[in-house]
Order: C-alpha cells, then sequence, then structure tokens
C-alpha cells in the first residue's frame, strides 16, 4: 500500500513539474510571436505604401501559415 500511495505521489509531482514546463514553454511561444508580430509592423512600415500592402498581405498569409 505504502508503495502504491509512493507511486501515486511521485506521478503528481512530475505531472506538477510537467505542466509547469508547459505553461513556461506557451509563455516564450506568445513573447516571440509578439515579437515577430512586431518585427512585421516594422517591416510594413518601411516599405512604401504600395510595396506594404502587395508585400504585407504576403507577409501575413505566410506568417498566418505557421500558426
Amino acid at each position: 500500500m505504502q508503495k502504491s500511495a509512493k507511486k501515486v505521489q511521485e506521478a503528481m509531482t512530475l505531472v506538477s513539474e510537467e505542466s509547469a514546463k508547459s505553461k513556461a514553454a506557451k509563455e516564450v511561444i506568445k513573447s516571440l510571436t509578439a515579437q515577430v508580430i512586431l518585427i512585421v509592423l516594422v517591416l510594413l512600415y518601411l516599405l512604401s505604401y504600395t510595396d506594404a500592402v502587395a508585400n504585407g498581405i504576403l507577409v501575413l498569409v505566410w506568417f498566418c501559415q505557421l500558426s
């Protein structure tokens, strides 16, 4: 009985640790996504208006395919 309780406790600890890792990874992904969006916006700003419309659509389509 004690072995089973210990195994359950170990499993719960492992689940908790993996959950924390998953949450941290999701936060990193959110941060990187925000950075990519900012870079795209800066690039669009730096392009001329006509080029921004043409290239911006292509960049946004490409970015959406990554998601």
